[in-house]
């Protein structure tokens, strides 16, 4: 039997793919994502974890595509592959806390159609995370 939860079932949301010349570098895009009691226990239920009890929120959970398809109001062009993720994580986060996603396109590579988005995760205290990701944007088209 296949359960629907936060992670499984469709957001409703509708992205459109991001031309490669759209990412001008330097331009940043904002989102907020919820980190509700729901959406940790089906983490932690696709983890294997669900028994686990949960006062805090890993980084897996809002380190994903998600915040950075809501904050560029699209999604990476079909055929981009994802290289290189890294993060600094600087402190935890309580469950249901509310983060503030600041994506910002920090360089773009005409030839290899390179792309580094660096998103920002905050909340009322200040930064919580920085996930640094490398893309070869729409590398492997159709």
């Amino acid at each position: 039997m296949h359960r629907q939860g936060p992670l499984t079932e469709r957001t409703g949301e509708h992205f459109e793919d991001i031309p490669f010349d759209a990412l001008t570098p330097g331009r940043t895009f904002r989102a907020e994502l919820h980190l509700t009691e729901d959406l940790v226990r089906e983490y932690g239920r696709l983890c294997g974890t669900a028994d686990e009890p949960r006062t805090t929120v890993s980084p897996a959970v809002y380190c994903t595509f998600l915040p950075t398809f809501r904050a560029l109001n699209g999604r990476l062009e079909q055929g981009t592959v994802h290289v290189e993720q890294r993060l600094e994580v600087r402190r935890a986060v309580p469950v249901g806390t509310v983060l503030e996603a600041e994506t910002t396109v920090r360089s773009r590579q005409g030839t290899r159609r390179q792309v580094v988005l660096e998103t920002v995760f905050t909340d009322d205290a200040g930064i919580v995370c920085t996930s640094t990701s490398t893309y070869l944007w729409g590398f492997a088209r159709p």
